[in-house]
């Protein structure tokens, strides 16, 4: 078979590169994949009931737009048995026709009303593109005639600057809903604060004392540089972001296992494969970043070549972000069992159930999911695409491999594709050691 001149055959990859970039865009938003993924998640409204007419109206808003009603109800001043609980006239001051939520299946009709949507779809969509041209490049630079003819820079910078783009594409949108302040409480945004205070100095002791000797990072140049501080400084937001959804995914975890033996898969729903993915991706997100630490992978280490175990802790890696990807759905319909569960607590709490406070709980889980789904989405995507960056490699045209500048930055980025696991696995671990102690309590 003949071979095609360097020229053609250069203009013939990038080509086959921008194709895929662009198919694979144009099939996500002509298939409505973003919506796909969500489509069939149950999710739950609390009706109201009112006194005339068909009986319930299914009503999707906040208790605050009652206020803004044209017919206001007459308030009247209860009696004291009223307040304490007891009946009059044999009817008890609870109203409990209203004591029932309504589940529906989402579509993408619904989805695109939601808070977020837009965010959470071009994320979806750029991570999809460059997800699959990286993927060609791989795909293309192992059919290459040697391992030491590695493509040239032009080939490469196609799968590279497309990953960078949807990666920053997806850290502003991840820093964008992590601001949203009516999606988490006050204290929940201060720990997340000092938590990415406490990253920025960890990872600046990781990439100058502790690397190589404990975590198996080698980075150019032992000084402290301008390249450190950013990198640790990006590193440190990353903690700050990855907080309140690694507390959500250990949440979703605790409830979607049903560790506390509630048994109630008859009100919430619930699949038999979503425990087995969420417990699944768990598992390998604890696994994963303990490839890095030295003196645990110290002894598998010695008994296989360096290049076999960097190429098995890649693609551990690449699973756990693989998994992440898979239990997202699980995660987004336990986030909204939460709510049901809230309820249900409501209900059972006391003599007179504050309707308000599970209604308004029911109303900013089902406002409020695309902001999760895009958290929940957003971590391992991020996390795949810095990690094909990594694995990219090129070559200059005089035939010599990129120099440093090339080497610290695919270093820097299996560190924060490492970092990312390394974290989520941090806090997973700590949320659910502090549920089974009962320090924290699901509500």
């Amino acid at each position: 078979m003949p071979v095609l001149p360097a020229s053609i055959a250069g203009g013939a990859h990038l080509a086959g590169e921008a194709a895929v970039i662009a198919a694979a865009a144009v099939l996500s938003s002509y298939l409505s994949l973003p919506s796909r993924l969500l489509e069939g998640v149950h999710t739950y409204i609390h009706p109201d009931n009112i006194g005339t007419g068909d009986g319930l109206r299914a009503a999707i808003r906040q208790p605050s737009d009652d206020a803004s009603s044209t017919e206001q109800p007459q308030l009247k001043r209860r009696s004291r048995s009223e307040r304490d609980g007891g009946a009059v006239k044999g009817k008890s001051p609870f109203d409990e026709s209203g004591a029932q939520l309504l589940r529906l299946r989402l579509v993408d009709s619904h989805l695109r009303t939601r808070l977020y949507f837009p965010e959470y779809r071009r994320s979806f969509v750029s991570s999809i593109s460059a997800v699959s041209c990286l993927l060609l490049g791989i795909f293309l630079s192992r059919r290459s005639s040697s391992d030491s003819d590695p493509p040239s820079v032009a080939e490469a910078a196609v799968p590279v600057f497309s990953s960078l783009f949807a990666a920053a594409h997806v850290f502003s949108s991840l820093a964008k809903v992590s601001f949203e302040r009516s999606a988490t409480k006050r204290s929940e945004r201060q720990l997340a604060a000092l938590s990415g205070f406490i990253g920025f100095v960890s990872a600046l002791l990781i990439r100058y004392i502790f690397s190589p000797s404990i975590f198996d990072f080698r980075f150019p140049g032992g000084a402290v540089g301008f390249w450190g501080i950013t990198s640790s400084a990006l590193a440190g937001c990353l903690a700050g972001f990855l907080f309140v959804p690694a507390i959500r995914a250990a949440r979703s975890l605790w409830l979607g296992t049903d560790q506390l033996r509630w048994n109630l898969d008859g009100a919430m729903s619930s699949g038999k494969i979503s425990p087995i993915l969420l417990s699944a991706a768990f598992v390998a997100g604890v696994v994963a970043p303990l490839m890095w630490i030295k003196p645990i992978v110290d002894f598998p280490a010695r008994n296989s070549s360096p290049a076999k175990f960097d190429q098995f802790r890649i693609w551990l890696l690449a699973a756990s972000a693989t998994l992440q990807l898979l239990a997202v759905r699980p995660n987004l319909q336990t986030y909204l069992n939460e709510a049901v569960l809230s309820w249900y607590q409501m209900l059972h709490s006391s003599k007179i159930p504050d309707s308000d406070f599970a209604r308004a709980k029911v109303f900013l889980h089902n406002h409020n999911l695309c902001l999760v789904v895009l958290q929940f989405f957003a971590i391992p995507a991020l996390e795949m695409l810095l990690l094909g960056i990594s694995q990219t490699t090129a070559r200059s045209s005089g035939g010599a491999l990129l120099p440093d500048f090339a080497s610290t930055a695919k270093e820097t980025a299996l560190f924060f594709a490492w970092w990312i696991s390394f974290v989520w696995a941090m806090y997973t671990i700590s949320t659910l050691a502090l549920l089974r102690c009962g320090f924290l309590l699901i509500s």
